[in-house]
């Protein structure tokens, strides 16, 4: 992956996510914090999916295409979005407690991003077996958020190597 595009998505990620501990620390509305983090799940969710559209039409251009290029491609892009979501659920627990079953009340913010990363990753990668359950329509959306992202990134940019690697032999 580009070093220059991982460093403006992981910016992008956290300006957009910088006014919600703020709105937390001022004891604004918990409705509105939600609001917002649903939101910005939303417009992350379509960015996520143009970006690896993007990504994967500037790839079949490259005339030195590489295997080992794409594969750090697809990892980066994974890693950001487990690691993306992981925030907004844990956004969402943090601000809401009831919002997932499956964690103790009293865990410790930093035990809790954990349990959310975990979470997000199992999702991401269809475990289906996690301890972890959304019980609030905001943790809905995002765990359903996650899925379509899922879906972009593992099915269409598996059917798009193939695609590639095509293109590339009628090249050569």
């Amino acid at each position: 992956m580009n070093k220059t595009i991982l460093i403006r998505t992981v910016v992008i990620i956290l300006v957009l996510f910088i006014p919600i501990p703020i709105a937390i620390w001022l004891k604004i509305d918990i409705f509105y914090i939600k609001c917002y983090t649903l939101a910005i799940s939303t417009v992350k969710t379509l960015f996520f999916i143009v970006r690896v559209v993007k990504q994967e039409i500037d790839l079949i251009k490259i005339e030195d295409f590489s295997h080992i290029k794409y594969i750090g491609l697809v990892c980066g892009s994974i890693f950001l979005i487990i690691l993306s979501y992981s925030v907004d659920f844990f956004i969402v627990q943090y601000i809401d407690i009831k919002s997932f079953s499956g964690i103790p009340i009293d865990t410790p913010w930093h035990k809790l991003l954990f349990k959310m990363f975990y979470y997000s990753a199992l999702f991401f990668f269809w475990m289906g077996v996690s301890n972890i359950l959304p019980n609030s329509t905001c943790a809905e959306y995002i765990t359903l958020s996650e899925s379509l992202v899922t879906f972009f990134t593992l099915y269409y940019g598996t059917l798009n190597f193939v695609v590639i690697q095509k293109e590339q032999s009628k090249s050569t």
